[in-house]
Parts: C-alpha cells; sequence; structure tokens
C-alpha cells in the first residue's frame, strides 16, 4: 500500500505568434472558430469601414465587425456552429453569404467584391478543404455532428471514432476494466507512446493526469463535433506528446429539438465459443452464458430567452449483464483423492513431476519420483486448495481442466448540461457539467476461493467510478482590436475497488494477520509454477483500490490585431491532486 498526494502546478504556458503578413484573419481557439475575408470592389481596389454582420442561422445572434484600410476584417471566437456574413458599404449595394459551418479552432474565408448599388449579390463560399491549407500549419481531422450521428458504432463508444483519424491506431498498452468502465480506447498517434493523446471538452483538460485516459467519455447525443490534431497543433492546446483530441458539445439554439433512443441486444444472437463454450453449463444448462445490453437515453435543447439564452441537456444509460466462459486448471482427481481429501498416506503428484521430492530441511528424498507423505503437506495450502472444485472437462488432464461461466455487471448513469447566454452584442458566456456514475460487479469463478471473473475485463469484486467535468468561459472584444476569452476547469476522477464479498478469509485459512483492516477480506494472491494450477485468491484487479484525482485549471488567451497583423498569447495554469492507495499484487 502507498499514500501519495501531489500537489503542484503542472503547467504555466505563455505562448505568442506573429500569423503573416498580408493576412488578418485569427487562428481558430480550442472552443471557437473564426470568419475571415477581404472586402474589394468592382476593380479590385480595397473597401474601407465596410460593415460585416456574421450571424448565427440557429441561435440569430450576432457579430459586427468593420474592415480596415486595406479591406480586410476578421469576426473571432465564434461557437461552432452555422452562420451567414452580410457585408454593407456605403455607395454598394449590400452582400449576403450563403449558410457556412463553422468548427471549433479554424478559420474559414470570405472574400467579397462589392458591386455598385442597386443591384443585388449572394456569395458563394466554398467549405471543401482547398488543395494546399495555407492559413495553419497543423495536420487534422474534423469529425461533424452529421458524421458522430450517421456512422455505425455498435456500442455508441465515442472513442472508435478516433480511429478514422490517419496516424492514430490502437495502443500494445491499455488500461481496462474497473479502472476504466468508460471504455476510452487506448491510442498512439503517429508513433507515440501510450498516455501521451490530449484530451480536451470545451477547452479544458479532460486526460486523466496519472492513468493517461480520458476522463468523460462524451455521449455520442452531446458532441457538437471533434478535431482530431495530430501534428503541429497551436501552443494554446500544448500538454501532449502526442496528438490533441479536441470536443465540442453541442449548445441549443431558437427552435426546440431533441431526441430518445434504446438499443439492446442479449446472447440470443451470439455464437459459441469452440473452446471454452461447447458443453452445457451443470448449473444453467446453457453454452453460451446469458448477457444482455441494454443502453438507452436522450436529448433535449432549446432556448431560454430567444435570441439570447440557450440550454441543451441529455441523459444516456447503460445497464449491462456481462456473461463470459472462463478455462482454468484445477487439482485433478488423482491430488484431490490422494492430497486435498486425505488424512494420511502418500500425495500423489506424478502427474505433475517426474521429479523426486525432497525435505527441504533434512534434503532427504520422500521416496518415488512424485510422491511425498500427506503429514508433510502444508496445512493452510490445503485448505485453500479444497475450496477449489474437480475437474469437469471432458480430458481432465493438469491443464485447462475446469470449464466454468458466469456473470458480471455493468451499469452506468451519464448526462450533461451546457448553457449558453449572449449579453448584448459583445460578450458570449457558456457553462457546461458532465457526471458519470459507474457501478461493477464481477464474481469469481472460483466462488469463496476467489480466483479470475466475469466481471468486465474478466475481473472480480466491486467497483464504483465517478467522472465529473465543468467548463465555465466568456470571450469579449475589449476593443475592436483587443479580445480576451478566458476559460476555468475542473475534472475528477475517482475509483473505488474492493474484492467480491464472502470470500473466505485467510485467518480462516490458517493465515493470521492479514485481514486486519476491512477492505484486506478474503485470501491473498496465489500463484504456482508452470501454470499448473491456477492463481488462487487473485481478484484480476488492483483490489482494494482508492484513487482520487481533481484538476484546476485557468486558461486565459488575448489577441491584439496590428493592421494585417495579429499577436496572440495566453497562459494555461494547472493544479493537480492525486492521490493513490492500490494493492496492485493484491
Amino acid at each position: 500500500m502507498q499514500d501519495q498526494r501531489l500537489t503542484s502546478i503542472t503547467r504555466c504556458l505563455v505562448a505568442g505568434a506573429l500569423f503573416a503578413a498580408g493576412t488578418s484573419h485569427l487562428h481558430g481557439q480550442a472552443v471557437y472558430g473564426s470568419l475571415y475575408g477581404t472586402v474589394t470592389d468592382a476593380t479590385g481596389a480595397a473597401v474601407p469601414n465596410a460593415t460585416v454582420t456574421v450571424t448565427d442561422t440557429q441561435k440569430g445572434t450576432t457579430q459586427t465587425v468593420a474592415t480596415s484600410a486595406s479591406g480586410s476584417w476578421t469576426a473571432d471566437h465564434l461557437v461552432p456552429d452555422t452562420y451567414t456574413v452580410k457585408i454593407e458599404a456605403a455607395s454598394f449595394s449590400s452582400s449576403t453569404s450563403q449558410p457556412l459551418d463553422i468548427h471549433a479552432d479554424t478559420s474559414q474565408k470570405v472574400d467579397v467584391a462589392l458591386n455598385a448599388a442597386g443591384s443585388t449579390q449572394t456569395v458563394n463560399v466554398t467549405t471543401e478543404a482547398p488543395a494546399l491549407k495555407t492559413d495553419r500549419a497543423d495536420v487534422s481531422e474534423i469529425l461533424d455532428e452529421r458524421s458522430i450521428s450517421n456512422l455505425p458504432n455498435f456500442d455508441r463508444n465515442f472513442t472508435s471514432f478516433l480511429l478514422l483519424t490517419p496516424g492514430v491506431q490502437h495502443s500494445s498498452f491499455n488500461i481496462a476494466g474497473p479502472e476504466n468502465p468508460q471504455g476510452g480506447l487506448a491510442l498512439n498517434t503517429n508513433g507515440s507512446n501510450y498516455g501521451e493523446q490530449g484530451f480536451i471538452l470545451d477547452g479544458t483538460d479532460n486526460r486523466d493526469p496519472v492513468l493517461g485516459i480520458i476522463v468523460i467519455n462524451p455521449t455520442l447525443d452531446s458532441i457538437g463535433e471533434t478535431k482530431v490534431t495530430t501534428q503541429n497543433y497551436d501552443a494554446e492546446l500544448g500538454g501532449a506528446a502526442g496528438g490533441i483530441v479536441s470536443v465540442s458539445t453541442k449548445s441549443g439554439s431558437n427552435t426546440l429539438h431533441g431526441d430518445a433512443f434504446f438499443f439492446r441486444h442479449s446472447d440470443a444472437f451470439y455464437a459459441r465459443n469452440p473452446f471454452n463454450q461447447y458443453q452445457p453449463d451443470p448449473v444453467t444448462g446453457r453454452t453460451v452464458p446469458g448477457e444482455v445490453y441494454g443502453q438507452f437515453g436522450g436529448s433535449l435543447g432549446g432556448p431560454i430567452k430567444r435570441d439570447r439564452s440557450f440550454f441543451f441537456l441529455d441523459y444516456q444509460g447503460l445497464r449491462n449483464r456481462l456473461g463470459s466462459s472462463l478455462i482454468q486448471n484445477v487439482p485433478t482427481n488423482t491430488v484431490r483423492t490422494t492430497c486435498v481429501n486425505a488424512t494420511a498416506g502418500t500425495c500423489d503428484l506424478s502427474e505433475y513431476t517426474n521429479q523426486v521430492l525432497y525435505n527441504p530441511v533434512t534434503k532427504a528424498p520422500y521416496g518415488a519420483p512424485g510422491q511425498i507423505p500427506v503429514a508433510a503437506l502444508n496445512p493452510q495450502a490445503l485448505n485453500l486448495l479444497k475450496l477449489l472444485p474437480a475437474p469437469n472437462t471432458t480430458g481432465q488432464g493438469t491443464n485447462n481442466n475446469y470449464v466454468s461461466s458466469g456473470n458480471g455487471i455493468l451499469n452506468s448513469d451519464q448526462a450533461d448540461i451546457r448553457l449558453d447566454q449572449q449579453v448584448g452584442t459583445s460578450l458570449h458566456t457558456f457553462g457546461r457539467y458532465d457526471y458519470a456514475l459507474f457501478r461493477l460487479l464481477g464474481v469469481p469463478v472460483f466462488g469463496a476461493a476467489g480466483g479470475n471473473g466475469f466481471g468486465l475485463g474478466g475481473t472480480t469484486g466491486t467497483t464504483t467510478t465517478q467522472n465529473q467535468s465543468a467548463t465555465l468561459g466568456f470571450d469579449y472584444p475589449v476593443k475592436p482590436t483587443l479580445l480576451t476569452d478566458v476559460r476555468l476547469g475542473f475534472l475528477s476522477y475517482h475509483v473505488s475497488e474492493n474484492k467480491y464479498p464472502g470470500l473466505t478469509s485467510a485467518t480462516a485459512l490458517g493465515i493470521p494477520n492479514l485481514n486486519t483492516l476491512p477492505d484486506t477480506q478474503g485470501a491473498p494472491s496465489f500463484s504456482f509454477n508452470q501454470g499448473t494450477i491456477s492463481s488462487l485468491g487473485n481478484q484480476s484487479c488492483n483490489c482494494p483500490l482508492t484513487q482520487s484525482e481533481q484538476v484546476f485549471q485557468v486558461t486565459n488567451n488575448w489577441t491584439k490585431l496590428l493592421g494585417n497583423h495579429a499577436i496572440k498569447a495566453g497562459a494555461d495554469l494547472r493544479y493537480a491532486k492525486n492521490g493513490r492507495d492500490a494493492s496492485d499484487y493484491n
């Protein structure tokens, strides 16, 4: 057991960047996107002081900027959504663009040549990626709301979509089972090590600082879009040597919208495993253990006050009765008869060894190869072996001679809520809170003797995992040429994992001073050479385990416009509290 608490500021980043001359647009940011362009007349001369009005078609909110002396303009801090751009100038006809989809951390260019007064004009802007991206250096893929909603996903696990990005692969190492019940996949980006990927949710940290896993695996209903950056991400993101996975949650609109869903599948359509499901279970009579997967939930979003205040909330529940079959090694019938249940005579271990066995104290041989007097056997070991069942497979050799099926439980509830508020025409604020609760149970294959189990990932015991995340942010133009945005983030990961209740205690086996605390119930773990008998007492988990981690974050960015140039600087401060008490070797 170890007790470790780390309280430290883990990051303080200050980064600035100069953009190339001849452009006045800003890079998109972790939460926001941007529009930029140049307004000219029919001869190509710049049109200064033109009014550019950017309107969110779903929310009705607007942002107004003016063109510079060179005709350039920028509309920054745009929440990912669909927008139109209207440009007006004296002596010219107004011009309106078609709807444009704006993504977080991206920029969309809209150049317009105004016609003389008296004509109407609609600007067509392509949303397809250009052959050569000139506004930024990152290598990334964007999954929008439509893609996430329509692409098939068997268990609605968001992290499965990340494998669609070139350069992203499964990691050879994975945190699975009760410590990762949210099911976040372990990934490598362009050959980086496990745990070096960054996960961001609405612009704040979403990665466990110790295990490196995603903490809030967002529900598909709550995702507005996802950007996976594999190279050259902005300094604002940082905090990772691999890729960056940035998720933006949905916000409400002026129209009420929602959905409900229910998915279910069971063992009725599962195929038998020919290696461990070739004979019916002696208790249930089933070859395939019973399993039911039921996932349900829904979402609702809409206006609180039209054109000003919006809400979005969703819920997802899971009720999963896991079913699995295990192949184990147990003492043969010969050993059970001559050793485990015998009170005198000779214990016959010839099925396991053809070597002569010796008294470890006197060094004298016990007798024929594989033979040992019953009186010389360790009573504590015999007490444990008596808890094991007899072989039940057709071969009944020394290996893989016991097959059993059973069930575990994985139940979860996850919900989130987001509120957006437009204050006047300048200040935009938003807040989002996510909560996820997981309850797991795994029954051990050997009952009171423990062993591997039928829970998530072959584990046993009981686990409660609680994950939380919250983000509060606002953006504000201090001046037409000076903009700022602030985000406050909170992240919490807590797991409590314990052994299966009702296990035979070490004290009952004749081993004192091990069951000294309520969490240290049951027998310790026993392993045997050459795998002749499966590990006993082992719970296939870090039991008992209590792990609690919290991250507090403040992020502030400032952008200054200087003619056709922009300077951006900011800071990212994080304070982490990590505590882990684990019995990694049971």
